[in-house]
C-alpha cells in the first residue's frame, strides 16, 4: 500500500521501526546536486546517526564515480569508509572529443539496480536517495516482491516516475536540520 508523504507531515511522525530491515542506497551524483541546489551539504555522520536511533538500520552504500584528481571526493570517500558506509565506486573515464572538448562518463546506477536486486532478502524497506528515472523498473519490480521502497530526493532532481512507483517520497530538505554540517537548533 502506498504512503504519500505530504510536505506538512512531520518527519518525526514516521516510526521508521515499523518498516523493518532498511538498507539505504544512495546515489552520490544525485544527491550531491540536490544538496547543491538546496544550498547545504549533508554530514554523513549525522545522517547514518538519524537513522541508526530511529530505524532498523543494516547498511548504507554510497555510490560514486571517482578520479584521483578530486581531492574533495576522496577525502569524503575516507570518511565514509570510516563511519563504516560501504563506498562503491567506479573510477571516472574522460573522453576526448573531435571537436576537442571533454566527456565525462561514471554511471554507477547499474551497480545500484543490481545490489538493490541482490540484497533483497536482507532488508524490508529500501531508501533510494535518488530522484532519477533510471530506477523506476528496480523500484516497480522490488515492490511486486513485496519490499517497500522510499524515495528520498529534491525538487528539480526527481523523475515524477519514480515518485509514482515508491511507497513514498520524502523531501531532502526535510532532513537538512538533521544531517547538515550546521548544529541543530
Amino acid at each position: 500500500m502506498k504512503i504519500w508523504y505530504n510536505h506538512n507531515m512531520k518527519l518525526n511522525r514516521i516510526n521508521w521501526k515499523k518498516l523493518g530491515r532498511i538498507i539505504i542506497f544512495i546515489d552520490a551524483a544525485n544527491i550531491i546536486y540536490s544538496c547543491k541546489d538546496l544550498g547545504w551539504h549533508i554530514k554523513y555522520k549525522r545522517l547514518k546517526d538519524y537513522f541508526e536511533t530511529r530505524a532498523r538500520l543494516i547498511k548504507i552504500y554510497f555510490y560514486t564515480a571517482r578520479h584521483d584528481d578530486f581531492e574533495g571526493l576522496n577525502k569524503l570517500l575516507a570518511v565514509l569508509a570510516k563511519l563504516g558506509i560501504q563506498v562503491k565506486s567506479r573510477q571516472l573515464k574522460i573522453y576526448k572529443q573531435r571537436d576537442g572538448t571533454q566527456d565525462v562518463k561514471g554511471n554507477v546506477d547499474g551497480e545500484l539496480i543490481v545490489d538493490m536486486m541482490r540484497f533483497r532478502k536482507r532488508y524490508d524497506t529500501a531508501i533510494l536517495m535518488s530522484g532519477d528515472s533510471d530506477f523506476v523498473h528496480i523500484v516497480d519490480y522490488l515492490r511486486e516482491l513485496g519490499k517497500k521502497i522510499i524515495i528520498i530526493s529534491s525538487r528539480g532532481h526527481v523523475s515524477k516516475d519514480l515518485i509514482d512507483v515508491a511507497d513514498l517520497f520524502l523531501y531532502l530538505d526535510d532532513f537538512k536540520q538533521y544531517w547538515s554540517f550546521e548544529e541543530v537548533k
